[in-house]
């Protein structure tokens, strides 16, 4: 039977009923996934913002410098101090060792992750860090020590060193480091050495004593100057010389009446216990022959030798060692003595050209500063100007004290200076110098103690303030916290 017109009617608005049903559950299913993806983005973005902005506030000051990561009993290193002891760590490395690294291609660069970054041992990254954390392990250590014993630094240290911090380029050191945190830095490392100096000037020998003492033990504060060849040896067939005859070249050695003698023995028997040789190779061992400053060291056999007050210039002596299968002949050149040469001792402050510009501007802030300390010249007024402004970091600190120190040894660091120091002057004269480093404002303080002399209250004083500090590592303990694995330098 054939549907009525009716009931088709009724099957078509139900039919379309069903399609409306049909295309509103799609719709709903589309918004739905719609919704869902913008959720998902939303978060995304909100995560993704969360880990920016949480990066950037961990390198912020306000977060460096409140998350402590180093502490002893009463002195602390937040992130902040210890960025800046890393980067500083960095800095006064490649400095002395700049020409070394390039040419060994191990130049580290302080903006790129030293993680990614090698020396010969390990990665530059780990290098720094145990640089840092070792000096900062001693600097809270010193602190304490300097607290039990109320060694603090005075009003005019303080004020240097605020000068000095104020005048730092902190974009040089990192993210999150400000001025104030490079002076609690500085406040700390000054803290240590001058902790540290005046321990060892308290309880240095002096007068009678040191002169008994010295003569009791002379060698330990004395050098000699040698030439030496080593001969190895093997009894291997595959050893180009054996023990008989290793023995044989160095006894022919050892006939040498002369240093002139022994270099053409040396250059003679090299070329015949080893002929591939080039010229250059037998000149470094001819270069490697000889020894300057040689220090004693009891008990060892060749020192012995070498020490003992019957040795004579140019006398010969071989040394057979088992353990390295070699023969060593040395040529006596220079003995011990006790070598009393004149010293002094002077303050300086260092200017150079590269933290001024040039030449020209060193030496006028070197005048500056010579002006400065015109109007009221005492050691403390100096040794705050030294701290401020000089770039000596061997001695600022120190107010840039140079004591009792030989011709030669000041030669080797500023020969003009070392000119000026031991001519016509007395206590209290002052100048502007300008050498090899740059220009130095410098004053004479007195001639020191004889050089032997010196150099053994200087030991003795090292030494005992050394086993000093051994028993500071048990008294005062330093912690590290697990917050400076965050630290990372790029």
């Amino acid at each position: 039977m054939s549907k009525s017109v009716q009931e088709k009617h009724k099957e078509i608005k139900r039919e379309r009923k069903e399609a409306e049903k049909a295309e509103k559950k799609r719709r709903l299913i589309k918004r739905t996934a719609i919704i869902a993806t913008a959720v998902v983005l939303v978060a995304a973005i909100i995560i993704t913002a969360v880990i920016i902005s949480t990066n950037k506030y961990k390198a912020s000051n306000e977060y460096k410098a409140s998350t402590t990561v180093m502490k002893s009993e009463h002195y602390s290193v937040d992130l902040a101090m210890f960025t800046y002891y890393f980067f500083d760590s960095y800095y006064g490395f490649v400095d002395i060792y700049e020409d070394q690294l390039k040419e060994m291609n191990m130049y580290p660069d302080i903006t790129k992750d030293l993680n990614d970054q090698y020396n010969a041992n390990n990665t530059w990254y780990e290098f720094f860090m145990e640089n840092t954390t070792s000096q900062l392990n001693q600097n809270l250590i010193l602190a304490e020590a300097a607290k039990a014993d109320s060694v603090t630094l005075s009003d005019s240290e303080k004020a240097a060193l605020k000068a000095k911090a104020d005048a730092v380029d902190v974009t040089k050191y990192g993210t999150g480091v400000t001025n104030a945190d490079v002076l609690r830095c500085l406040e700390l490392d000054l803290l240590g050495i001058k902790y540290e100096y005046v321990t060892r000037h308290k309880n240095m020998l002096q007068g009678e004593e040191l002169e008994k003492y010295y003569e009791e033990y002379y060698k330990h504060f004395s050098t000699v100057d040698f030439r030496c060849l080593e001969i190895p040896y093997s009894d291997s067939e595959h050893s180009t010389v054996s023990m008989s005859e290793a023995e044989n070249y160095a006894n022919l050695m050892a006939e040498a009446k002369s240093s002139d003698e022994f270099t053409e023995k040396l250059y003679a028997n090299v070329r015949l216990i080893n002929p591939e040789l080039t010229d250059d190779e037998v000149k470094q061992v001819y270069d490697a022959s000889f020894a300057k400053n040689y220090k004693y060291s009891e008990g060892d056999i060749v020192t012995e030798w070498l020490f003992d007050e019957k040795r004579e210039i140019n006398e010969t002596f071989v040394y057979h060692n088992p353990t390295t299968e070699s023969y060593t002949v040395y040529l006596m050149t220079k003995l011990t003595e006790k070598d009393m040469y004149d010293t002094i001792s002077a303050r300086h402050i260092l200017f150079t050209a590269d933290t001024y510009g040039s030449d020209e501007a060193a030496e006028a802030k070197a005048n500056e500063v010579k002006a400065l300390w015109e109007k009221e010249k005492t050691d403390e007024v100096f040794s705050s100007l030294a701290i401020t402004y000089s770039e000596d970091r061997a001695n600022c600190y120190l107010g840039g004290l140079l004591e009792n120190n030989t011709k030669d040894e000041l030669k080797e660091q500023y020969s003009e200076l070392a000119d000026w120091c031991f001519g016509d002057v007395q206590k209290g004269d002052y100048t502007v110098i300008k050498t090899n480093a740059g220009y130095h404002l410098v004053t004479f303080i007195e001639k020191g103690l004889p050089s032997a002399l010196a150099r053994t209250q200087s030991q003795v004083s090292s030494e005992k303030f050394g086993d000093k500090f051994l028993s500071y590592q048990e008294i005062f303990k330093v912690e590290t916290f697990p917050e400076l694995s965050e630290f990372k330098n790029a």
